[in-house]
């Protein structure tokens, strides 16, 4: 017995949390139901079983989260990166094969769902423009793909920009379109951090609205350094 209890300890050097311990709006006490394995009552990270280290099925736990519940973080634009890697690297570290059982039936499908939206999760949280369209969902307002704006002015702004880039052949003048596209949406970002945490959702759709075309110049800047490495 006392083997095994420094052989889990040296498995999951993490602390086990009784069923119904979770109770903030990240942890969200999804941990509701007993192993369906086991029967145990007390689970690792919330999603494992203490008891014998089976995956519990995501569609009763981790599906429930959104993506700031599952990587640990506030709802709110402006996040700590930082804070965002060390969290998934740290969530990685529980959904290893080595780390869970993945013998009974299903379990290994259940890491893999896991891993996949733990992916996902992060790949969104991470980028500015999605993270901002992320939160606009989860408040019933999506930017739908594809829709053109009918601000003529701007978009036709927006296409001069961009073929002016393609048929430049000048870095300095390269550089200074990146300069001027970097600033203008650092100030698009300022501003839709503002809207949303005054919860002015809408607003901050129609600000993104416009985000997503700099984002666009900024590739087509990429594009080109790209294209025109070792020149």
């Amino acid at each position: 017995m006392i083997q095994r209890a420094r052989y889990l300890k040296k498995l999951f050097p993490f602390q086990a949390y009784p069923i119904n311990h979770f109770s903030s709006s990240h942890s969200h006490s999804h941990a509701d139901k007993p192993c369906g394995s086991c029967g145990g009552k007390n689970f690792l990270m919330r999603f494992i079983c203490q008891g014998c280290h089976v995956l519990q099925n995501p569609e009763t736990s981790f599906n429930k989260l959104n993506y700031f519940q599952v990587l640990n973080l506030p709802e709110k634009f402006e996040i700590d990166k930082k804070k965002l890697e060390q969290e998934f690297k740290h969530m990685q570290m529980y959904f290893h094969p080595d780390k869970v059982n993945t013998k009974p039936p299903g379990a290994q499908s259940y890491a893999d769902e896991y891993s996949s939206t733990l992916n996902e999760a992060y790949s969104t949280l991470k980028n500015d423009f999605q993270r901002a369209t992320y939160i606009l969902e989860l408040h019933g307002h999506k930017l739908e793909e594809g829709n053109r704006m009918d601000d003529f002015e701007f978009m036709e702004e927006i296409l001069e920009k961009r073929m002016a880039i393609e048929e430049s052949e000048d870095p300095q003048e390269i550089s200074e379109y990146k300069s001027a596209n970097d600033q203008i949406i650092e100030n698009f970002k300022q501003d839709v951090a503002q809207k949303l945490e005054n919860k002015e959702y809408a607003d901050a759709l129609k600000l993104i609205e416009k985000y997503q075309y700099f984002n666009r110049i900024d590739q087509a800047i990429s594009d080109w350094e790209d294209r025109h490495k070792g020149h």
